[in-house]
């Protein structure tokens, strides 16, 4: 009965806590990034750490798990804090990486090494046009979870793989959704002041002391 309790309770809080987690991100992932980026390292850390205690013991106890979660979860949050640059990008490169694997499982060594590739490209890309990207791709992935997730829970209560090809008319009410909201939060994205990001978002790209406008000799007149 109280694991039932703990189960209910534990989906009222999913219920509750995605949508905002992922508004978040869709709306100020570029104010609040760093944040943001904190409390993602701090659950995927959990888990993390969670899915590696259970490979080394088995079957690990509850404790073993809490623990292995929270030392896991502290760390990541820690590593996503301050390296934050290297972390978001290593993010994208296994979301691109998952992605490819996810419509392609049966690739073999091919969909190995686009795998490879691809995931390396979009980390280096990422981690060199971090506050260039930085509003896009927070925009687009918050308003893509906060619709898959509305049309999971309240409309279909368990949407299968192949809803997109079961319902047209979902289908399309779901993308103008997410084009919606992901064009609304970019423009308040790029709409917020930068003063409110100097604190959370991305530091500014430091530039090289001096006249940088100084135009080469070939091209002066």
């Amino acid at each position: 009965m109280a694991s039932m309790n703990i189960l209910a309770a534990l989906n009222i809080l999913t219920g509750v806590a995605f949508p905002l987690w992922a508004l978040g991100h869709c709306f100020f992932g570029y104010v609040l990034f760093r944040v943001l980026l904190a409390i993602n390292g701090l659950a995927g850390g959990f888990f993390l750490g969670a899915y590696v205690i259970g490979l080394v013991r088995q079957p690990p106890t509850q404790a073993d798990v809490w623990v292995a979660g929270i030392v896991g979860g502290v760390l990541l949050m820690l590593a996503a804090w301050f390296l934050y640059r290297a972390v978001f990008a290593a993010a994208a490169g296994l979301t691109v990486a998952a992605m490819i694997l996810h419509f392609w499982p049966g690739g073999g060594t091919g969909a190995w090494i686009l795998m490879a590739v691809a995931g390396v490209l979009a980390a280096g890309v990422v981690f060199v046009f971090l506050r260039e990207l930085l509003a896009v791709v927070t925009a687009l992935a918050g308003a893509a979870a906060a619709v898959v997730f509305v049309v999971d829970q309240w409309l279909w209560q368990g949407v299968p793989r192949e809803w997109l090809l079961q319902d047209p008319p979902l289908t399309i009410g779901a993308l103008i959704a997410f084009v919606l909201l992901a064009a609304a939060g970019l423009v308040v994205q790029l709409r917020t002041p930068r003063r409110l990001a100097r604190r959370f978002g991305p530091p500014p790209n430091r530039r090289p002391a001096g006249n940088t406008n100084v135009r080469p000799k070939f091209t002066r007149v």
